[in-house]
């Protein structure tokens, strides 16, 4: 109890004593996306419930739905991540820097240390994806975190040589499980 207060004032202070302080988090390619997850998954955001931790902390559980898993397990049909920072009772914890989940929208998502991590999306917004329907190729599309363009080193690694945008979902996701399939152990 003790060390979970001394650290939700360490992550504090910098709010309390007037500074900004954002998350920053090391950016990753997609081969190590694929290798830290412990999961990876594509979801729709059903659900974002906000609540006070023992400690005092404000956090706020993901709900996604319509999975499709890639790699790791599921308890059930959904799966809920738990982000630190959200709203209760007026009082609202927001960290400059952490990708803000919106309800119906459907991600893609490479996620590790769930329940322990502040954001538990491998590289932060670099680990998280939204997908949206393809107007032209009548395929879904995947963007960054917030709805942008993908950064050109991903858009390089999924289509190789050919990088052109839109990356559809199928082309993500098939160079995702070509990662997989290298990760696996040999008989």
């Amino acid at each position: 109890m003790k060390k979970a207060l001394l650290a939700l004032l360490i992550l504090l202070l910098p709010l309390l004593s007037g500074q900004t302080v954002a998350a920053t988090f090391a950016e990753k390619n997609l081969t190590q996306l694929v290798a830290e997850a412990e999961q990876i998954f594509v979801g729709t955001v059903s659900a974002l419930q906000s609540r006070k931790l023992a400690s005092g902390a404000i956090v706020t559980d993901v709900k996604f739905s319509d999975l499709q898993l890639l790699k790791g397990s599921s308890q059930g049909a959904d799966i809920v991540l738990l982000v630190l920072g959200g709203e209760v009772d007026g009082l609202r914890l927001e960290i400059p820097g952490l990708p803000q989940f919106q309800p119906g929208v459907r991600y893609l998502v490479f996620s590790r240390g769930n329940g322990k991590d502040m954001f538990p999306v491998v590289g932060g917004p670099g680990g998280l994806f939204q997908i949206q329907p393809g107007a032209a190729t009548g395929s879904s599309i995947v963007l960054g975190s917030s709805g942008t363009p993908l950064a050109p080193g991903i858009t390089a690694e999924v289509l190789g040589d050919t990088a052109q945008s839109p990356v559809t979902l199928e082309q993500f996701l098939a160079a995702v499980r070509a990662r997989l399939g290298t990760q696996q152990a040999p008989p």
